[in-house]
């Protein structure tokens, strides 16, 4: 059963900020520990992809700590769209919070922080995408008021 006075603990002294420089190792770990393979890019690759994206209008990163130490990660990109009345979408992927800190939280957590985020910059909706074989992760969503909607496909280039 799950500890609630220690979910409570942890979400109070939860910090959600964005990503620096000085995040990027643990980023790409927390990236390594869901990839079946374990593989990530080169920090410099890295480092430099993620000086890249801060010239997008709004791409980033985000690290979730406690203590001043990395517990998770994800990136939430706001675009603008010219359907749906000229709203934006806002699109989160890439969350990862490390294996022994989840069901504690921290993933609602970052909902709720990316959901506020949308909001405060007119979104319509927030969308993301989760593998099939992640289950557990999809109830997670279902559980937060996220809702099965169509498929997502991809065509590897």
């Amino acid at each position: 059963m799950e500890d609630k006075s220690y979910n409570k603990e942890i979400k109070d002294s939860l910090k959600i900020r964005e990503a620096n420089p000085q995040d990027i190792h643990e980023i790409l770990s927390l990236y390594a520990s869901i990839n079946d393979e374990g593989e990530t890019i080169d920090i410099n690759e890295a480092l430099s992809l993620f000086e890249k994206m801060k010239s997008y209008p709004y791409h980033k990163v985000f690290v979730v700590e406690k203590n001043e130490r990395v517990l998770a990660t994800f990136a939430l990109t706001i675009i603008d769209y010219m359907a749906h009345g000229g709203k934006k979408v806002g699109i989160l992927e890439d969350l990862v919070v490390e294996e022994r800190h989840r069901r504690k939280g921290i993933g609602t957590e970052i909902l709720k922080f990316a959901i506020s985020e949308c909001r405060k910059n007119g979104c319509y909706k927030l969308a993301l995408s989760s593998n099939l074989r992640r289950e557990k992760a999809h109830r997670f969503y279902e559980k937060n008021g996220f809702k099965l909607h169509g498929y997502s496909f991809y065509t590897t280039l």
